[in-house]
């Protein structure tokens, strides 16, 4: 009787793993979430362009997706910004509002 448990708590197991998998391959959980939306993008841009702009520090650009900055045309800007080159993010900020 005490050999009938051990599959179905593996059985159990499985399945667990694979609802948890599902979940974060969907995009609903943890950081395989699915992409901003533009707007959301230029939005996010536009927040850290005013942080930005009131304190100087590149570092308010670190949140920001990768994808986003591709998604919005100014990946070369962005990277630059987020390197430390504030001149580049005075640049990406004009572009971001230009669009």
């Amino acid at each position: 009787m005490k050999g009938d448990i051990n599959p179905i708590i593996f059985a159990i197991l499985a399945v667990g793993i694979v609802v948890v998998v599902i979940f974060l391959l969907s995009g609903n959980i943890g950081r395989f979430t699915t992409r901003m939306s533009i707007e959301e993008c230029k939005q996010k841009m536009q927040t850290s362009c005013s942080s930005f702009r009131t304190t100087g520090n590149p570092v308010v650009f670190r949140d920001i997706p990768q994808t986003c900055a591709e998604d919005l045309e100014v990946s070369s800007l962005f990277k630059a910004c987020i390197e430390g080159k504030a001149q580049q993010c005075e640049n990406l900020c004009e572009s971001i509002e230009i669009r």
